[in-house]
């Protein structure tokens, strides 16, 4: 079963990536059974095995809250991606802010994660229990405007790794900005092959989201 597999492999544990649970068969009630479940099997292993979940980034009443308290000992949600909920909407927007920047037109008050801390603690979610779930990937938007908050957008044009942002910035000197409201880099810039929007986490995002959680 999936215990003797994962211990066979020299794993502490197991991520369940069941997200939102709504979505699944048997719902809600299934997911807080299996991970009972899980739990208990979890419980014989020596040392004990970890149990981490990804979740959605808002929170969904299909968890529940003493469930994840109870059986989970880090709930990651999927705090990234945020800006193809504003390129829908024809807003450039960062993929991970902090912090709500005030660019209505991307709903920045909802897209941002410290909103998102405050759902899942009001929920009843313990905060020791929350991780951030970040992603390592840059969002491109090639053909969108080339500033933030701003139309067109591209949304989802395409995702990738974030080595080509630093090629970017050394062919585009002056492209590279940084939002203080929301703590998040990105690059918006023109050039002979139109404009360009990037969003991605730099070291500088990381560390003030690394400040926030501790």
């Amino acid at each position: 079963g999936l215990s003797e597999y994962c211990k066979s492999r020299g794993f502490d544990g197991v991520d369940i990536d069941w997200e939102r649970p709504g979505y699944s068969a048997g719902g809600p009630a299934a997911t807080n059974v299996f991970l009972r479940v899980l739990y208990d099997t979890l419980q014989s292993w020596n040392p004990k095995g970890v149990i981490t979940a990804a979740t959605w980034p808002y929170w969904a009443n299909e968890w529940n809250a003493d469930t994840l308290n109870a059986y989970v000992d880090q709930v990651n949600p999927m705090w990234y991606n945020f800006d193809i909920q504003a390129g829908s909407r024809g807003y450039t927007y960062h993929t991970s802010p902090l912090y709500d920047n005030g660019c209505t037109g991307a709903n920045a008050s909802y897209w941002n994660i410290h909103n998102f801390v405050r759902q899942y603690t009001n929920a009843g979610v313990l905060k020791s229990k929350i991780g951030m779930g970040l992603a390592g990937e840059a969002g491109y938007e090639d053909g969108a405007a080339a500033a933030l908050c701003a139309g067109p957008a591209v949304a989802a044009n395409w995702r990738g790794s974030v080595g080509a942002i630093y090629t970017r910035m050394a062919n585009n000197p002056g492209a590279y900005h940084w939002d203080e409201v929301a703590k998040s880099s990105y690059l918006a810039y023109t050039d002979a092959g139109g404009s360009h929007f990037v969003t991605w986490d730099d070291t500088l995002a990381m560390y003030w989201k690394t400040k926030y959680a501790i």
